[in-house]
């Protein structure tokens, strides 16, 4: 299970750290909301993405996250024109969530092409 679910579980993880941090900061309104929302729907596009055979599912694992993460880096500058240490925080989370989605599509193709390196 866990290699078929990976990019998804990964990607779930990064987000739930994500709102956990901002809400224990207490800084939780503005572009901090948008930039979560913005991994939030990442991280469900990763789960809803099925990952078969085809390339291009795979990529589209991983684009959403890198999307995520560019759109959380660029908004703070849209909305605000400067972006503070929590809004650069959730950069990070959407950059390990892009990772982490290419990890777990890592483990899901070997899986299926029955390769399994130590």
């Amino acid at each position: 299970m866990l290699q078929k679910y990976a990019a998804a579980l990964i990607s779930i993880a990064v987000v739930l750290v994500g709102y956990v941090t901002q809400v224990g900061d207490g800084v939780f309104g503005g572009p901090n909301v948008v930039q979560l929302g913005a991994l939030t729907a990442a991280a469900v596009g990763t789960f809803l993405v099925p990952l078969l055979d085809a390339r291009w599912q795979a990529a589209l694992k991983v684009a959403l996250p890198a999307l995520a993460a560019l759109f959380s880096a660029i908004y703070p500058f849209i909305a605000a024109g400067h972006i503070t240490g929590q809004q650069l925080a959730i950069v990070g989370l959407a950059v390990l969530q892009a990772l982490g989605a290419q990890v777990g599509s890592d483990i899901r193709v070997d899986t299926i092409n029955g390769r399994h390196e130590a």
